[in-house]
C-alpha cells in the first residue's frame, strides 16, 4: 500500500505563503508577506502595492500566491523584479517563472546565498559548507552580500590597522 506524503508546510514552502520567490525554475519559495516586508526594506518596497484579490475559481484550485518576485541578472549581480499576477494567480504578461535554467548547469553561488538568507528570515540555521574555515567565510560573506542587496543589513567598512 502506497502512503501519500502530506504537502509540505515549512520552509521553503508554507501552505499559507502568499509570496512566491523565484530564484530559478527549480528554486522557488512560498513565503509570508509580513516576514518579507519586515526583514527587507527592498522587498517591502517591491511588495508595497496590494496583490490581486484571488477569484473563487483560483481559491477552489488552491491558489494562494498573490505576489511573485523573480530574481534576474543585472550586470554582475542579481535583483528581484515583481511580476504582476491576475485574480487567477497567473502572470498578467504570460511570463514564466524565471530566466535562469539550471538544467545541466552549475547555478551561481548567489542562489544558495539567497536560500540561506530567506531561511535566516525564519530563524533557521544557515546551511554553510563547514569543510574549512575558508568555505565558511565564503558562505558568510555571500549571505552578507545578498542581505545588503536586500537592505537586510547595513555593511560599513571600518578602517582599522593591526600593529
Amino acid at each position: 500500500m502506497a502512503s501519500s506524503s502530506p504537502e509540505p508546510d515549512a520552509f521553503p514552502a508554507y501552505k499559507d505563503g502568499e509570496v512566491e520567490i523565484v530564484i530559478s525554475p527549480m528554486r522557488r519559495f512560498e513565503l509570508h508577506l509580513g516576514v518579507l516586508r519586515r526583514c527587507s526594506p527592498v522587498l517591502a518596497d517591491l511588495l508595497r502595492h496590494e496583490g490581486p484579490k484571488l477569484s473563487k475559481k483560483a481559491a477552489t484550485r488552491g491558489v494562494k500566491i498573490r505576489y511573485r518576485l523573480v530574481l534576474e541578472p543585472v550586470g554582475q549581480t542579481f535583483r528581484f523584479r515583481r511580476v504582476e499576477l491576475n485574480n487567477d494567480g497567473r502572470t498578467v504578461d504570460g511570463s514564466g517563472v524565471g530566466c535562469w535554467n539550471e538544467n545541466g548547469r552549475v547555478a551561481p553561488p548567489e542562489f544558495h546565498y539567497y536560500h540561506m538568507l530567506f531561511a535566516a528570515f525564519y530563524n533557521l540555521d544557515l546551511q554553510m559548507d563547514k569543510s574549512s574555515v575558508g568555505t565558511v567565510l565564503r558562505d558568510a560573506m555571500g549571505v552578507l552580500m545578498v542581505a545588503e542587496n536586500l537592505g537586510a543589513v547595513s555593511l560599513q567598512v571600518v578602517n582599522c590597522s593591526i600593529t
